[in-house]
């Protein structure tokens, strides 16, 4: 483990270790603020805004290194045997390795804020206790730009800024081979963005855990991940804000889409101006949110280009597909037919498409949960339904294939010559077949069929693709705003998050 990770274990654990003496849960304030450095490995693209629907490009940026702000907690070792505890000598022989063994937790919760939410909120202190008591590690930062931590401004950063904190917080300071995400707001977008990178790089990945850079990819949207961290187990998003970013550029008048994209080109004013103007210069706008936030709900370009590289459910605004969507909805509508793309006109007074068909794929074992308010006045109902529905479809489609390709793995365990379990193969796919021994197919088999002289039969076995999410619950709370931080929204949270922690033999109990 690197000395900035060690720096923040350290303290983590004597806090741990003083609630776990007098049996009291951990407050935030006993975690002390910790920071990781971060130091970019290649300049990177200045992006434009995405007015035209491609993204843009522009002029290297040169990037100095930043600190990202947390805080973590380590559950205590567990209390020494009796007869170790009177004399001060152990009960049996052990070793260090298995010594550092029982101490390591068994899973870490990683906690993802919303848009500029501190790492001192409500959800956050929740999801402490939940963890604490069920013997696990706890995590939770400032995103870069913002809070505490330090070295960027805000208005610079976008959604894959923080995902790669979330990924560099992941390989440098995680102990717990599993890590149950939890993301709130845009950090549910965050968290499930985590989630889908990590399995897609995990296997090309050398395991160079707690000893690689941790400065992240050189461009927004890289297929940069946590592949060398430990496996995500489990996701529960509150109010996930996926997309928002693209409903929120299509909300914006033209002018100021114009203002974002030629401030990001190099032909805008100071940020300092573009607030003071109301987001006239600099590049700047207002999100128009209807919560205090601090230094305002102003942001740059980045957020809208960097969101764009992640969307998941909707079709860019302005691009040609997204264009077509919208008309092809506005006809159905005159046709007096059911609309298939985004209905959000009266929500959030933009129209904007699906995508087609919904297919979000999630790779965790068990069911991802989402939990929204009824009321919500952030993140509209609709779209967070069609993230549910895009999640479990996406499930359903990886157990339909699966199912398919057990069948014909069983039918081709009974065939009696390796040249049919080579027609086999092709017909399912390299991928999934090989022989029951491990061993390829043959491709050197004689072309009528036969097996080589000697050979002998071999059974056909099945290789599982990666491991896809067992679909996705989706839990309202009735009269719940975005935030879900009332009691009502504490109380879902606490039994939600319960359902993903496995009980623990750490578990502190008074």
């Amino acid at each position: 483990m690197p000395a900035s990770a060690a720096a923040g274990a350290a303290p983590g654990a004597a806090a741990a270790a003083a609630s776990h003496v007098t049996c009291a849960p951990p407050q935030l304030e006993d975690l002390p603020l910790r920071f990781l450095s971060r130091h970019p490995t290649a300049p990177r693209l200045h992006q434009a805004g995405p007015s035209n629907g491609s993204g843009g490009g522009g002029a290297a940026e040169q990037q100095e290194a930043w600190r990202i702000a947390y805080r973590h907690w380590l559950p205590p070792p567990p209390p020494p045997p009796p007869q170790e505890e009177a004399t001060g000598v152990a009960a049996g022989p052990s070793s260090g390795s298995e010594e550092g063994a029982q101490q390591q937790p068994h899973t870490c919760v990683l906690f993802c804020n919303g848009l500029k939410s501190e790492m001192t909120g409500s959800k956050v202190r929740c999801a402490l206790q939940e963890a604490a008591a069920a013997g696990c590690e706890f995590l939770c930062f400032d995103y870069s730009g913002f809070g505490a931590s330090t070295g960027r401004a805000f208005e610079s950063c976008g959604l894959t800024d923080w995902i790669e904190d979330a990924e560099a917080l992941l390989r440098e300071v995680v102990v717990a081979p599993r890590v149950m995400l939890l993301g709130s707001s845009i950090g549910g977008w965050v968290a499930l963005r985590v989630a889908q990178r990590s399995e897609t790089c995990r296997p090309a990945a050398a395991d160079t855990r707690h000893g690689r850079s941790s400065g992240g990819s050189s461009q927004p949207g890289r297929a940069s991940c946590s592949s060398s961290g430990p496996r995500i187990a489990g996701l529960l998003l509150v109010a996930p804000a996926v997309d928002l970013s693209e409903l929120r550029w299509a909300a914006l008048t033209q002018q100021q889409r114009d203002t974002v994209t030629a401030a990001a080109a190099g032909a805008g004013g100071s940020t300092a101006a573009g607030v003071a103007g109301g987001g006239g210069g600099g590049g700047l706008v207002s999100l128009g949110s209807q919560y205090q936030m601090r230094g305002g709900d102003w942001v740059g370009a980045a957020y809208f280009t960097q969101g764009r590289q992640h969307l998941l459910l909707t079709l860019p605004w302005g691009s040609a597909a997204g264009l077509c969507g919208v008309q092809q909805r506005q006809q159905q509508q005159g046709q007096g037919q059911e609309p298939q793309q985004l209905g959000l006109v009266a929500a959030a007074g933009v129209d904007v498409a699906w995508r087609r068909p919904l297919a979000v794929p999630v790779p965790v074992a068990g069911p991802v949960l989402i939990m929204a308010g009824s009321r919500d006045e952030v993140v509209p109902l609709a779209l967070v339904r069609a993230l549910a529905e895009g999640i479990s479809a996406s499930a359903a489609a990886a157990a339909s294939s699966l199912a398919a390709a057990a069948n014909l793995a069983a039918a081709q365990r009974a065939a009696p010559h390796l040249g049919e379990a080579k027609r086999g193969r092709q017909q399912c796919g390299q991928d999934h077949v090989v022989m029951a021994d491990g061993a390829a197919a043959d491709e050197g088999a004689p072309g009528d069929g036969q097996p080589r002289e000697g050979a002998r039969p071999r059974a056909v076995a099945l290789v599982t693709p990666a491991t896809m999410a067992a679909g996705c619950e989706l839990h309202v709370v009735e009269g719940g705003d975005h935030r879900l931080s009332d009691t009502a929204g504490l109380e879902v949270l606490r039994t939600l998050l319960g359902r993903l922690l496995p009980a623990s033999p750490g578990r502190i109990s008074c």
